[in-house]
């Protein structure tokens, strides 16, 4: 549904822009949920549930400094990720505007003089400019939006990982409240 809405050449570039950020999201929220094994190993407990369980496993000798060190690489990918996906995502953003500034340009020069000249040309200014950019912004906030949605998507799949029963409890509490708003606002 969401690609219909753009012309098919802007696809490979919309697809790259939501690669990487669904790759950003989960390269922070694995970071950040590195930082509770980091914790148990500097206060020196053992942890038998969730994720830091899970990395001790697969590494029977992790220490202090290669959970940093990981952590410290997810961070500076997700920094570069980050770089990378609002490059091309303001970069898509002027594309798109552009192509829909000539085609509006165009569609007014194919246009009969008659009826070209009987509209104001303030109109067209805005048409051409000004609601390109409102349309072209709306597109790359609609692409904001959804990196915000993966983020929270990521932050909640490494809460469960991490520690279940809580992150259960949490996440029904949550949905309860989020009910309640519902009903709550529209009665």
């Amino acid at each position: 549904m969401f690609l219909k809405t753009i012309h098919p050449k802007f696809y490979l570039q919309t697809s790259i822009c939501l690669i990487l950020v669904i790759l950003g999201a989960f390269t922070e929220a694995i970071g950040l949920g590195l930082v509770m094994p980091l914790i148990s190993i500097i206060l020196g407990q053992s942890s038998e549930v969730g994720l830091a369980s899970y990395i001790s496993s697969f590494f029977k000798e992790f220490g202090l400094v290669q959970i940093s060190v990981i952590i410290l690489t997810l961070f500076i990918c997700k920094f570069i990720l980050g770089i990378l996906k609002n490059y091309f995502l303001y970069g898509l953003e002027w594309h798109i505007r552009r192509y829909w500034m000539i085609s509006f340009f165009n569609f007014n020069i194919i246009q009969d003089f008659q009826e070209f000249e009987s509209q104001k040309p303030g109109h067209i200014t805005n048409t051409i400019l000004n609601e390109t950019l409102k349309a072209a912004s709306a597109f790359r906030q609609t692409i904001e939006f959804f990196a915000q949605i993966m983020q929270f998507f990521a932050f909640l799949i490494v809460l469960i990982i991490s520690e279940p029963k809580f992150s259960l409890v949490i996440l029904i509490f949550t949905i309860l409240l989020f009910i309640c708003l519902k009903y709550g606002v529209v009665n």
